[in-house]
């Protein structure tokens, strides 16, 4: 609090940016993939709007199972990996 005023936190995890992020561009949460590398932003901002989350092993992200909270949708090596699993896992999303 500053001034007498409290503080809006518009980045991640906090919701509001990712809810104006989906309105902009007219997405759903149904079909809304969220893919980082981080479990205390990316993955906690996903889930707290109830998204479908990737957590990719590249970038900051090492593997810590115990660190996993909340748990992401799915976890893979890298971002190169993104594509063909999600077609194994979400099929429903790769519709064109």
């Amino acid at each position: 609090m500053a001034c007498g005023n409290s503080a809006t936190v518009i980045g991640k995890p906090a919701g509001g940016m990712l809810r104006t992020l989906m309105a902009s561009v007219g997405a759903e949460a149904a079909t809304t993939v969220v893919v980082g590398d981080s479990i205390a932003t990316d993955i906690a901002g996903a889930a707290a709007l109830g998204l479908y989350s990737v957590y990719v092993l590249s970038g900051i992200a090492r593997f810590q199972p115990e660190a996993l909270t909340p748990s992401p949708s799915l976890m893979l090596p890298s971002v190169a990996a993104l594509i063909p699993a999600l077609h194994h896992a979400r099929p429903d999303l790769m519709k064109c």
